[in-house]
Order: structure tokens, then sequence, then C-alpha cells
């Protein structure tokens, strides 16, 4: 009988440790899935001149000039060895998609885009928030995204967005409370961070989740949403924001059930609001009529004046009245 134990127990321990072995290996591909690292869909040369580098050694940032030199007239060899000389081909400096203002503004918006898309393939929609809103749009890179090289991970994510925030306080001298801030789907982990640690001017929110655990249950059931760590705890760091939150979710969504955004709405303490669109989903959307007026709404209802460039827009009247083509407003966007 005691062999005969001896053996169920060794059994059980090498079971276990099988367990644990193909637990390990499901977390990390759960893990690897909330990173996808798409193809970059842009290079150093193909937005010459728009890109800012930002270099993740504060000590630099007074000698490293953000924007390697441009000159319409060179040639791609000449732009290559530009931003390599600038350092913009390591890994030591943070790309970021600069889109300015077209109208000469004192705000600028911090745009995280979602985790199937760079920052090249957020472009359109970072455009249309800068048409509308006529701020100046600062796309952040992911590591292991587009160009920045590395591997991608939620702390590198966090640690990067703190640093660009404080870049342009520091370096680039924009007041905290003139800085707004974007984020979609797993964007929106680095926007809800720092809207807690900051009294920045507002924070918009599209697609986002409660935390990534709880878009993991809603996908495999509720055993196997432990396969992925914990990560981008929204619904705690929306407790603490210090700035008005604007929240946008499709009701369509079938990749992040809209019930997130319920949740993070009930989280914030401050002015809020929170627009379900009928027939958007988690990858499109008709940017005017579930995005954009709803948001123009809620800065009108907080005492914020826009002072928008698109033709036939007035900043003063009712946004719902404003009329585009389908052309103009139909968008897909990637996760």
């Amino acid at each position: 009988m005691c062999i005969r134990d001896r053996d169920k127990r060794e059994q059980c321990k090498r079971s276990a440790i099988s367990i644990h072995e193909n637990r390990f290996i499901i977390a990390m591909d759960f893990n690897f899935l909330v990173f996808p690292s798409p193809k970059p869909s842009y290079t150093h040369s193909s937005f010459y001149g728009s890109v800012l580098y930002i270099p993740t050694d504060p000590y630099l940032w007074e000698t490293t000039p953000p924007l390697v030199p441009f000159n319409q007239t060179f040639l791609l060899a000449d732009k290559e060895s530009a931003c390599a000389v600038h350092g913009a081909y390591e890994a030591s400096c943070i790309p970021c998609l600069f889109v300015p203002a077209k109208i000469p503004s004192n705000k600028i918006l911090l745009h995280f885009h979602g985790n199937s898309e760079d920052a090249g393939g957020s472009k359109s929609l970072a455009t249309t928030l800068r048409n509308y809103l006529n701020v100046n749009v600062l796309i952040v890179e992911y590591k292991g995204y587009g160009i920045y090289k590395g591997s991608p991970s939620a702390s590198s994510i966090l640690d990067d967005a703190d640093l660009v925030f404080t870049y342009l306080i520091c370096a680039l001298r924009f007041k905290p409370e003139d800085i707004l801030i974007f984020g979609r789907s797993i964007g929106s982990g680095p926007a809800c961070y720092l809207s807690s640690k900051y009294s920045i001017h507002s924070l918009i929110l599209m697609s986002a989740f409660t935390t990534l655990r709880e878009v993991v249950k809603g996908i495999v059931g509720p055993l196997l949403k432990y396969m992925v760590a914990d990560r981008f705890n929204n619904a705690e760091w929306l407790k603490t924001a210090k700035c008005p939150v604007f929240l946008v979710h499709g009701d369509m969504d079938k990749f992040v059930n809209a019930k997130h955004a319920l949740e993070l709405y009930k989280a914030v303490k401050g002015k809020r609001k929170l627009h379900i669109a009928e027939t958007m989903t988690h990858d499109k959307l008709n940017a005017i009529a579930d995005f954009i007026t709803p948001l123009m709404t809620f800065y009108k209802e907080i005492g914020y004046e826009v002072v928008s460039n698109v033709r036939g827009y007035d900043a003063s009247s009712d946004p719902t009245k404003k009329t585009t083509s389908k052309k103009e407003s139909l968008y897909y966007f990637p996760i």
C-alpha cells in the first residue's frame, strides 16, 4: 500500500508540474496575443520630417533635437543618413508621429492607438481629431510596433507614456492642463494611467476595457482569464482621474463588450459622458456620427470652447447639425 501510495503521489506531482507548465505556456501565448506587433505601415523616410524622436534618456533632451533636420530636396539615401546620425534607428529614441494643428494652438493631444495598428495606421483618426478640435496631435508608438525596435509589453508602454508626457512638459513646455489624452482599445491603458497621475485637460476613451483579464474572460471564459497577466487596470485608475472623461463604445463590439464602458463610466468621479454608438463595432465606426459629434457636445457641456478649422463648422452651434458626406465620415480602423 505504501509503495502504491508513493507512486500515486509521484504521478500526481508529475501531473501538477505538467499542468503548471502548460498553464505557463498558455499564459505566454495569451500575453503574446495582446501585443501582436503588426507589419509596419511606415518607415523612417515615409514620414520623414513628421516623426518626433524622443530620447529615452532625459539628459539628452536639451542636446538632441526631436525632429530630424527636414529638407524637401533630400534623396532617400540622404534621409536615411540623417536618421542614422540623429539616432532615430536606435531603440534609444521613442518615435512619435506629429500632426500639427492647422491653426496655431497651445494644446496638444497625446494619441495612444490600438494593438493591431501602429502610429501610421492611426493617422487618419488622429487627423480627424486634429481637424475638429484644432489641436496638435502626437501619436505615441509602442515598442515593437512600426519603426520602434524592441519587444512590446505593458510595462514598456506605461514607462514610455510617462516619459513622453514628461517630455511635453519639461522639454516642449506644454502645460498639463493643455494636454488632451486619447486612448483606443489597448491604448486606453496608458491613457487612463496618465489621467490618474496628472491633472490634464481631458481624457477621451474609445472601445476601452476595465482590465485585460476581463476582456479575456468575455472571449474564452472565466477560468482561462487567469492565463493572462492582470494588466492595465483602467477601472481602478479612473477612480482617481483628475480631468473630465469622455467614453465612446460600440454596441456591436464583439471583442470588448459595452459593459466595460459602463463600468468605467461608473468609476469616474468627476465630469463624464458615455456614448454608446448603436452600429459601431470594435473596428468600424462612423467617425462623425459615432464619435466627433458626441465628443463636441461633451466639450460644449463642460464649457470648453473648440475653435475648429473644419469648413462649414461653427463651434458655437449644435454639433449634431453638422452634416458630412459618407466618404468623409466613414472609417475602418483595426483593433
